[in-house]
This record gives structure tokens, sequence and C-alpha cells, in this order.
């Protein structure tokens, strides 16, 4: 999947790597991943979900956000 903007555009992450950058830990990196989680939307949604039960509290609440700016369109 492609972002907007035609073949110029980066090429965006699979869902479930960056689902695992977020349970990596370290703060640019989950920035960046959950900024990408976003640009995914909806198809982002099952997994991030998903990640609300994790073990990690920090990947709950960075899934979190990525949900809420998502819904926020």
């Amino acid at each position: 999947r492609e972002t907007e903007g035609g073949d110029d555009a980066p090429r965006l992450r699979p869902v479930d790597a960056l689902i695992e950058v977020l349970r990596g830990g370290e703060s640019r990196a989950c920035e960046a991943a959950i900024e990408e989680l976003v640009r995914h939307g909806d198809a982002a949604v099952p997994a991030l979900t998903a990640a609300l039960e994790d073990p990690d509290a920090d990947v709950r609440v960075d899934a979190r956000k990525a949900l809420q700016r998502i819904q926020q369109g």
C-alpha cells in the first residue's frame, strides 16, 4: 500500500511490523510508527485494537494514541 501522492510517495511498512516497533519501546521509533499507523487508517484498527490488550502498558498507550488519531481523521 502506498501513501497518497502517486508512485513517488514512500511505501508504508506493514501494520504488524509497526506494532512490533511499538513493542520495541524506543520513543522516536514508536512515535514514527504511530504516525505511520495513522496513515494506514482503518486498515490498522484491528491490530491496534488487539494491541490494547498487550501486557506492556506503553504499547497500550501508543495503540490508544494511534486509534484516537485515526478516529479524529
